[in-house]
């Protein structure tokens, strides 16, 4: 099965460090109909990274993040880690 671009919907996890949010943004730029969602706790990555970014964001430790209660049953067509 094939997933247009514009039904793409992608998770990058430390999405505001230094690599995560270079990924982002080209991710932003080459998908622009995209769904991006970002998870980042801030221990060493900065919001000021993802100036321009137009996603969403889960500003939490992915390690005690409860998957189920902050994403349900949504499927990502890929996810960035």
């Amino acid at each position: 099965m094939t997933v247009s671009a514009s039904a793409l919907n992608l998770l990058v996890t430390g999405g505001a460090g230094f690599i995560g949010s270079n990924l982002t943004l080209a991710l932003q730029e080459q998908f622009p109909k995209a769904r991006l969602t970002v998870i980042d706790d801030f221990r060493s990555g900065d919001f000021k990274n993802l100036a321009g970014y137009r996603g969403d964001f889960v500003a939490t430790d992915l390690a005690s993040l409860d998957w189920q209660q902050q994403f349900g049953d949504e499927q990502f067509d890929g996810i960035f880690h």
